[in-house]
């Protein structure tokens, strides 16, 4: 979400989304509340709270769950520009989405007893 907010201000701004870090350091583009709203935001917030979002989803799922889940980030912005942005992904964009969803699905399910039967130690271990 953050970056979605950054790439509507810069659009509503005229500025490409890419250009965006390359405008902040040109004080024609960029007042110096907007350098500092950016800093505070992007520095300070978002970091704090990524940290204690993931570490919170570690403590509630397993690392490999949590870890998981971060590949979801693509997928979900992708399916937020619809409504949002009235941005729909190309025909290539939906394969990609459905086969992380897939990914995702695999990597986070918990594992089977026959796996868990297959990876005891024997005796003479």
């Amino acid at each position: 979400m953050p970056w979605a907010g950054r790439d509507a201000l810069t659009k509503h701004k005229g500025i490409p989304s890419w250009g965006w870090n390359n405008s902040l350091m040109n004080s024609q583009l960029a007042s110096p509340p907007e350098l500092a709203f950016q800093v505070i935001y992007q520095g300070l917030f978002m970091s704090c709270l990524a940290v204690v979002a993931f570490n919170r989803a570690v403590a509630l799922l397993s690392p490999s769950a949590a870890t998981a889940i971060i590949a979801l980030l693509p997928v979900v912005a992708s399916l937020l520009a619809i409504p949002v942005l009235g941005e729909v992904p190309l025909p290539a964009q939906w394969i990609a989405i459905i086969v992380i969803g897939m990914g995702v699905c695999l990597a986070a399910r918990r594992p089977s007893v026959r796996s868990a039967f297959l990876q005891r130690p024997t005796q003479g271990e």
